[in-house]
Protein backbone atom coordinates (compact mmCIF):
# COMPACT_ATOMS: atom_id res chain seq x y z
CA UNK A 1 0.00 0.00 0.00
CA UNK A 2 1.21 3.46 -1.06
CA UNK A 3 0.20 5.67 1.92
CA UNK A 4 1.16 8.68 0.34
CA UNK A 5 -1.29 7.72 -2.41
CA UNK A 6 -4.37 6.56 -0.12
CA UNK A 7 -8.01 7.39 -1.24
CA UNK A 8 -10.13 8.41 1.83
CA UNK A 9 -13.90 9.17 0.49
CA UNK A 10 -15.88 11.56 2.33
CA UNK A 11 -19.46 9.14 1.96
CA UNK A 12 -22.32 11.09 0.93
CA UNK A 13 -19.89 14.38 2.22
CA UNK A 14 -19.31 14.37 6.24
CA UNK A 15 -22.31 12.26 6.81
CA UNK A 16 -21.27 11.04 10.23
CA UNK A 17 -21.40 14.48 11.41
CA UNK A 18 -24.05 16.63 8.93
CA UNK A 19 -27.00 15.51 6.78
CA UNK A 20 -26.11 13.52 4.19
CA UNK A 21 -25.45 14.33 0.59
CA UNK A 22 -26.20 18.34 1.46
CA UNK A 23 -24.05 21.17 1.08
CA UNK A 24 -23.54 21.09 4.56
CA UNK A 25 -22.34 17.81 4.76
CA UNK A 26 -19.59 18.28 1.61
CA UNK A 27 -18.61 21.91 3.26
CA UNK A 28 -17.44 19.94 6.52
CA UNK A 29 -15.99 17.10 4.53
CA UNK A 30 -13.68 20.11 2.80
CA UNK A 31 -13.57 21.03 6.28
CA UNK A 32 -11.96 18.03 7.70
CA UNK A 33 -9.38 17.75 5.13
CA UNK A 34 -10.70 14.84 3.12
CA UNK A 35 -9.01 14.40 -0.42
CA UNK A 36 -12.67 12.86 -1.70
CA UNK A 37 -16.11 12.90 -1.92
CA UNK A 38 -18.52 10.38 -2.39
CA UNK A 39 -22.27 11.55 -3.62
CA UNK A 40 -24.79 10.03 -5.95
CA UNK A 41 -26.71 11.58 -8.49
CA UNK A 42 -30.49 10.84 -10.40
CA UNK A 43 -31.42 12.54 -13.35
CA UNK A 44 -34.44 15.41 -12.91
CA UNK A 45 -35.10 16.79 -16.47
CA UNK A 46 -31.74 18.09 -17.56
CA UNK A 47 -30.53 17.94 -13.70
CA UNK A 48 -28.62 15.81 -12.27
CA UNK A 49 -29.94 16.04 -7.90
CA UNK A 50 -27.64 14.77 -5.31
CA UNK A 51 -29.78 12.51 -3.61
CA UNK A 52 -29.66 8.42 -2.11
CA UNK A 53 -32.49 7.17 -2.31
CA UNK A 54 -35.53 6.78 -5.44
CA UNK A 55 -38.35 8.65 -3.48
CA UNK A 56 -37.78 11.11 -0.87
CA UNK A 57 -39.93 9.58 2.70
CA UNK A 58 -36.78 8.73 4.45
CA UNK A 59 -34.73 12.07 4.24
CA UNK A 60 -37.80 14.67 3.86
CA UNK A 61 -40.55 12.68 5.56
CA UNK A 62 -42.45 13.52 2.36
CA UNK A 63 -44.17 11.50 -0.56
CA UNK A 64 -42.76 11.08 -3.99
CA UNK A 65 -39.77 10.59 -6.16
CA UNK A 66 -36.59 12.42 -6.76
CA UNK A 67 -36.65 11.74 -10.04
CA UNK A 68 -40.39 13.06 -11.04
CA UNK A 69 -40.94 16.31 -8.66
CA UNK A 70 -40.23 19.65 -10.43
CA UNK A 71 -36.71 20.57 -9.20
CA UNK A 72 -38.54 23.89 -7.96
CA UNK A 73 -40.22 21.83 -4.92
CA UNK A 74 -37.63 19.60 -4.40
CA UNK A 75 -35.92 22.37 -3.71
CA UNK A 76 -38.59 23.94 -1.08
CA UNK A 77 -37.95 20.42 0.65
CA UNK A 78 -36.01 19.95 4.03
CA UNK A 79 -32.72 17.01 3.88
CA UNK A 80 -31.38 18.03 7.52
CA UNK A 81 -30.95 21.33 9.21
CA UNK A 82 -33.09 22.94 6.83
CA UNK A 83 -30.21 21.43 4.36
CA UNK A 84 -31.86 22.01 0.52
CA UNK A 85 -31.51 18.93 -2.06
CA UNK A 86 -28.33 20.18 -3.91
CA UNK A 87 -27.61 19.78 -7.86
CA UNK A 88 -24.45 18.20 -8.69
CA UNK A 89 -23.18 22.11 -10.29
CA UNK A 90 -23.83 23.47 -6.81
CA UNK A 91 -21.95 20.84 -5.07
CA UNK A 92 -19.03 21.31 -7.71
CA UNK A 93 -19.27 24.92 -7.23
CA UNK A 94 -19.05 24.91 -3.43
CA UNK A 95 -15.46 22.66 -3.93
CA UNK A 96 -14.02 24.63 -6.34
CA UNK A 97 -11.41 22.42 -6.86
CA UNK A 98 -10.42 22.59 -3.38
CA UNK A 99 -11.49 18.31 -3.27
CA UNK A 100 -11.97 15.57 -5.55
CA UNK A 101 -15.25 13.59 -6.49
CA UNK A 102 -16.43 9.93 -6.49
CA UNK A 103 -19.67 10.06 -8.28
CA UNK A 104 -22.26 8.00 -7.73
CA UNK A 105 -25.04 7.48 -10.47
CA UNK A 106 -27.77 5.86 -8.95
CA UNK A 107 -30.66 6.60 -11.39
CA UNK A 108 -31.31 5.26 -14.98
CA UNK A 109 -29.61 7.74 -18.22
CA UNK A 110 -27.47 9.81 -15.23
CA UNK A 111 -23.84 8.33 -17.47
CA UNK A 112 -23.96 11.03 -19.98
CA UNK A 113 -25.15 13.83 -17.80
CA UNK A 114 -22.31 13.03 -15.61
CA UNK A 115 -20.00 12.86 -18.34
CA UNK A 116 -21.35 16.42 -19.63
CA UNK A 117 -21.28 18.17 -16.48
CA UNK A 118 -17.45 17.03 -15.69
CA UNK A 119 -16.47 17.95 -19.37
CA UNK A 120 -17.93 21.33 -18.52
CA UNK A 121 -16.05 21.87 -15.08
CA UNK A 122 -13.03 20.48 -16.60
CA UNK A 123 -13.35 23.54 -19.27
CA UNK A 124 -13.47 25.21 -15.70
CA UNK A 125 -10.05 24.13 -14.99
CA UNK A 126 -10.66 21.13 -13.41
CA UNK A 127 -8.61 18.12 -13.93
CA UNK A 128 -10.05 15.04 -15.67
CA UNK A 129 -8.21 12.90 -12.66
CA UNK A 130 -10.15 14.75 -10.06
CA UNK A 131 -12.90 12.57 -10.89
CA UNK A 132 -13.94 9.22 -10.16
CA UNK A 133 -17.78 7.92 -11.77
CA UNK A 134 -18.94 4.51 -9.85
CA UNK A 135 -22.06 2.41 -9.67
CA UNK A 136 -24.04 -0.73 -9.30
CA UNK A 137 -25.43 -0.55 -12.25
CA UNK A 138 -22.81 -1.86 -14.65
CA UNK A 139 -25.16 -1.20 -17.69
CA UNK A 140 -25.17 2.53 -16.66
CA UNK A 141 -21.53 2.48 -15.63
CA UNK A 142 -20.52 0.86 -18.70
CA UNK A 143 -21.58 3.93 -20.71
CA UNK A 144 -19.59 6.00 -19.29
CA UNK A 145 -16.38 4.91 -21.73
CA UNK A 146 -18.69 5.10 -24.99
CA UNK A 147 -18.91 8.99 -24.24
CA UNK A 148 -15.34 9.22 -22.42
CA UNK A 149 -13.00 6.50 -22.53
CA UNK A 150 -10.77 8.51 -20.31
CA UNK A 151 -12.41 8.84 -17.60
CA UNK A 152 -11.97 6.41 -14.37
CA UNK A 153 -14.95 4.46 -13.10
CA UNK A 154 -15.14 2.07 -10.27
CA UNK A 155 -17.56 -0.86 -10.02
CA UNK A 156 -19.66 -0.86 -6.83
CA UNK A 157 -20.30 -4.67 -5.71
CA UNK A 158 -21.66 -6.48 -2.46
CA UNK A 159 -19.30 -8.83 -2.47
CA UNK A 160 -15.65 -8.43 -3.97
CA UNK A 161 -15.16 -11.88 -5.47
CA UNK A 162 -13.76 -13.64 -8.39
CA UNK A 163 -16.70 -13.05 -10.61
CA UNK A 164 -17.33 -9.36 -9.58
CA UNK A 165 -13.58 -8.84 -9.87
CA UNK A 166 -14.01 -9.93 -13.69
CA UNK A 167 -16.55 -7.98 -14.62
CA UNK A 168 -15.15 -4.59 -13.14
CA UNK A 169 -11.57 -5.75 -15.80
CA UNK A 170 -14.00 -6.64 -18.53
CA UNK A 171 -15.37 -2.83 -18.22
CA UNK A 172 -11.64 -1.57 -18.13
CA UNK A 173 -12.38 -0.10 -14.53
CA UNK A 174 -10.03 1.75 -12.67
CA UNK A 175 -11.41 0.21 -8.44
CA UNK A 176 -13.74 -1.96 -7.96
CA UNK A 177 -15.76 -0.68 -4.87
CA UNK A 178 -17.12 -3.64 -2.09
CA UNK A 179 -18.82 -3.86 0.92
CA UNK A 180 -15.92 -3.68 3.34
CA UNK A 181 -16.81 -7.25 5.32
CA UNK A 182 -15.94 -9.21 1.75
CA UNK A 183 -12.47 -7.46 1.55
CA UNK A 184 -9.93 -10.25 2.70
CA UNK A 185 -6.66 -10.98 1.33
CA UNK A 186 -7.23 -13.04 -1.22
CA UNK A 187 -10.37 -11.21 -2.38
CA UNK A 188 -7.72 -8.00 -2.21
CA UNK A 189 -4.99 -10.18 -4.21
CA UNK A 190 -6.96 -10.96 -6.98
CA UNK A 191 -8.28 -7.44 -7.34
CA UNK A 192 -4.60 -6.05 -7.01
CA UNK A 193 -3.38 -8.90 -9.81
CA UNK A 194 -6.13 -7.40 -12.39
CA UNK A 195 -4.50 -4.41 -11.98
CA UNK A 196 -7.81 -2.98 -9.90
CA UNK A 197 -7.30 -0.44 -6.78
CA UNK A 198 -9.86 -1.27 -4.20
CA UNK A 199 -11.83 0.80 -2.02
CA UNK A 200 -14.24 -0.62 0.71
CA UNK A 201 -17.31 0.89 1.70
CA UNK A 202 -18.75 2.02 3.82
CA UNK A 203 -15.97 1.95 6.80
CA UNK A 204 -16.35 3.91 10.08
CA UNK A 205 -15.61 2.46 13.19
CA UNK A 206 -11.59 2.32 14.07
CA UNK A 207 -11.10 -1.18 14.75
CA UNK A 208 -12.71 -1.83 10.97
CA UNK A 209 -10.70 0.85 9.47
CA UNK A 210 -7.39 -0.32 11.01
CA UNK A 211 -8.66 -3.75 9.86
CA UNK A 212 -9.06 -2.46 5.90
CA UNK A 213 -5.48 -0.43 6.47
CA UNK A 214 -3.91 -3.81 7.65
CA UNK A 215 -4.75 -5.45 4.40
CA UNK A 216 -3.54 -2.92 2.24
CA UNK A 217 -6.51 -1.75 0.52
CA UNK A 218 -6.10 1.58 -1.54
CA UNK A 219 -8.26 3.60 0.21
CA UNK A 220 -11.58 4.08 2.01
CA UNK A 221 -15.10 5.03 1.84
CA UNK A 222 -16.22 6.76 5.32
CA UNK A 223 -19.40 8.34 7.29
CA UNK A 224 -16.35 9.78 9.37
CA UNK A 225 -13.50 10.87 6.85
CA UNK A 226 -11.22 12.34 9.78
CA UNK A 227 -11.13 9.05 11.39
CA UNK A 228 -10.01 7.69 8.04
CA UNK A 229 -7.31 10.15 7.72
CA UNK A 230 -5.83 10.09 11.73
CA UNK A 231 -4.59 6.58 10.76
CA UNK A 232 -3.20 7.13 7.32
CA UNK A 233 -1.08 10.48 9.29
CA UNK A 234 -0.51 8.19 12.14
CA UNK A 235 1.06 5.70 9.68
CA UNK A 236 2.86 8.53 7.87
CA UNK A 237 4.33 9.79 11.02
CA UNK A 238 5.81 5.87 12.09
CA UNK A 239 7.54 5.44 8.56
Amino acid sequence: MNINAFYCFAHRGAAGYEPENTLRSFQKAIDLKSPWLELDVHLNGDELIVFHDETLERITQTLGRIDSMPIENLQLLDAGKGEKIPTLREVLNLANRRINFNIELKGKNTAKKTVEIIHEYIQKGWDLNQFIICSFNAEELAKVHTYDSQINIGYLVDVLCEESIKEAREMNCFSIHPWYETVNTDTLALAHQHSLKVFPFTVNWPENIEAMLQLHVDGIISDFPDRVMSFINMIKISN
